[in-house]
């Protein structure tokens, strides 16, 4: 299982360190979530930070868009490799997600712990990505929900059975515990990652109780 480090949780003013630190310890994957305060409650980054890292950095940059009408702030991400969208923000997801691809970039859903993968079955055939919520979106101190590794094993096998090949994400109090009891193919983390100074540390003990 593959670890995305969630940029929301990270001490900016080390970022320079911090994206080393990423590097040296053979992450890929940087989580971005923007987050409008309508969709979820929080505010976070937007496509400035992208852009910055995308400048600095060869790290994937993979923006999860938590925000109302997705449609109206893809062309700001020009800079992020891959774009994740909630299904339940947008009244016209397979429109976004050809959006996405017409914008050169890999697409993703993201789903939240109460839209079931049968409402969304239709559109997996143009994701190039599946983001699985373990919480509910944008509120912090939720507990990890296990009962959503049932929904990663439902695409596995819709993946398996229509020959499609998107990755499934999981996201959302990921810890060395939790990661234990999921099957996706990528964990994103950013509490426990960014808990301590012990970066490296960190990912070390995540990659080690996750599975391969």
């Amino acid at each position: 299982m593959k670890i995305a480090p969630s940029l929301y949780n990270a001490p900016l003013m080390r970022l320079e360190q911090i994206l080393q630190t990423l590097e040296d310890e053979g992450i890929e994957i940087l989580h971005v979530d923007v987050m409008d305060g309508h969709f979820v409650p929080a505010l976070s980054f937007g496509e400035k930070i992208v852009d910055q890292i995308h400048s600095d950095s060869p790290l994937y940059l993979d923006v999860h868009l938590m925000v109302d009408k997705p449609e109206q702030f893809l062309a700001r991400f020009q800079n992020a490799d891959g774009i994740t969208i909630h299904a339940e923000a947008t009244a016209h997801p397979a429109y976004c997600l050809d959006a996405i691809h017409r914008m050169g970039k890999d697409a993703g859903l993201a789903l939240n712990p109460g839209t079931p993968v049968s409402l969304v079955e239709d559109l997996l055939p143009l994701c190039d990505r599946v983001l699985v919520m373990t919480v509910n979106p944008g509120r912090g101190g939720e507990m990890f929900r296990e009962e959503m590794n049932q929904k990663i094993l439902k695409l596995k096998d819709i993946r398996s059975q229509k020959q499609l090949s998107f990755e499934i994400q999981a996201d959302g109090n990921i810890t060395e515990q939790t990661i234990q009891k999921l099957d996706a193919d990528c964990a994103v983390s950013g509490g426990f990652l960014f808990q301590s100074p012990d970066l490296a540390g960190n990912i070390r003990r995540l990659n080690a109780n996750a599975h391969n």
